[in-house]
């Protein structure tokens, strides 16, 4: 009932009192009658006029969302008509406008505080707008809005120390000041150790500067629709990882996590699909990581999704598998899937083993004939990668090739 205000609800109570009056003297109510009928009714129409409030703000909202998107394709046309030797001159005009961008941004976020997260889909807030920053010329969102930015450290957040609603609290303020930080950690070739991506992961951070891990806010993110922000802030900095990288000729591959809301979200894939079909060159060294068991339950929209994006040269990298021997290699196939990320630790199991259920050739061969190539993870030790290194995996990620480092753009 916040949506109400005292005045509106003071003239409910004074129609309420004179129908309670008009009951007891027309009708020869009796007072506890009386005061019976003008309660209902008072409750009738704080009911009526909260749930017609609400609609109108919805209304309001809605508009304000509708600019919001018009004025992202606005920008994304100027800068696709920005030539690169004529960026210095033209920039001006489009530096001005992403700011006004910004400006309605935090308006949006500000507005939490009248319920708009609690009113309005949060994919709106944070739709991947896909610019072509030039590297000093053209500042991003993530460059404007860091005049606030808490100093870094390596403090971790103490989850045990606040409640839920506290968590909550300092992932909504980290959001609207955009206190979202990426890291990276490399992934090398076996046995040459040469560096060909990196893995790309999100953290926060909240007013003090100490380091909120995806372990604490993930639940509470997912459950709020949060993640969305989170991984479209993501995808936008891999974006921009990848359109540098090319610029020096660099075969790199960014894995970018995303979770299954944003990719199923309508919006983001609309607007992520159009923005590819014309910057077709990105696809190949952008990887989208999904976990694998959510790759497996045969989700039609998931599929949907993904193939839509495969369709225009993406390809996806499955994590977090749970066993060698289960491995469905033919679901897979069907969300084009090329890379499959298997802990170090399952392969040693299955080495110690005296009759594993799929041997670790056998798990190597079958990739191979799927054409997926196997990337190694949690290597922190070189004795357990000189376990595995006959078997000819073709990459290898952890402690021991690199720490994740945090990406200062």
């Amino acid at each position: 009932m916040r949506s109400l205000s005292l005045p509106l609800l003071g003239g409910c109570a004074l129609v309420s009192g004179l129908l309670a009056l008009g009951a007891s003297f027309f009708a020869h109510f009796t007072n506890v009658e009386s005061f019976t009928v003008g309660a209902i009714c008072m409750i009738l129409m704080i009911f009526l006029l909260d749930s017609y409030l609400r609609s109108v703000q919805q209304e309001h909202l809605s508009k304000a969302l509708h600019q919001f998107y018009e004025l992202q394709a606005s920008i994304v046309q100027k800068l696709n008509r920005i030539d690169e030797h004529q960026a210095e001159h033209g920039s001006e005009e489009v530096i001005s406008e992403i700011k006004l961008l910004q400006t309605l941004i935090h308006h949006m976020v500000e507005e939490e505080h009248k319920q708009v997260f609690s009113s309005v889909p949060t994919s709106g807030l944070h739709r991947p707008v896909i610019l072509e920053p030039e590297e000093s010329k053209t500042p991003s969102f993530t460059t404007i809005s860091q005049t606030r930015q808490a100093p870094h450290n390596t403090k971790e957040l103490d989850a045990r120390k606040h409640t839920p609603e506290q968590l909550l609290t300092i992932i909504k303020d980290a959001l609207s000041e955009d206190r979202i930080e990426m890291l990276m950690q490399p992934i090398v070739s076996l046995p040459q150790r040469k560096m060909r991506g990196f893995e790309c992961y999100s953290r926060l951070r909240d007013e003090n500067g100490d380091v909120v891990v995806p372990d604490h806010y993930i639940d509470i993110a997912e459950e709020r629709d949060f993640m969305r922000i989170i991984d479209n802030t993501l995808l936008f900095r891999c974006v921009q990882l990848v359109r540098k990288a090319l610029k020096k000729d660099l075969s790199v591959k960014f894995f970018c996590n995303l979770s299954l809301a944003t990719l199923r979200d309508k919006m983001f894939l609309e607007s992520f699909i159009e923005f590819l079909a014309s910057n077709a060159t990105l696809a190949p060294n952008l990887i989208f990581e999904v976990e694998y068991e959510d790759l497996v339950k045969e989700d039609p929209p998931t599929l949907a999704a993904l193939s839509k994006l495969a369709e225009k040269g993406c390809h996806f990298s499955a994590d977090h598998v749970p066993t060698l021997a289960g491995v469905d290699f033919d679901k897979l196939k069907r969300y084009a899937v090329q890379f499959l990320k298997v802990d170090i630790h399952l392969m040693i199991e299955a080495l110690n083993e005296e009759n594993p259920p799929l041997s670790l050739r056998a798990f190597q061969e079958r990739a191979t004939h799927h054409k997926m190539d196997v990337i190694v993870t949690k290597v922190e030790e070189e004795k357990d990668l000189l376990e595995i290194l006959d078997y000819q995996f073709d990459y290898g990620q952890g402690y021991l090739f690199g720490k994740p480092r945090l990406n200062k753009g």
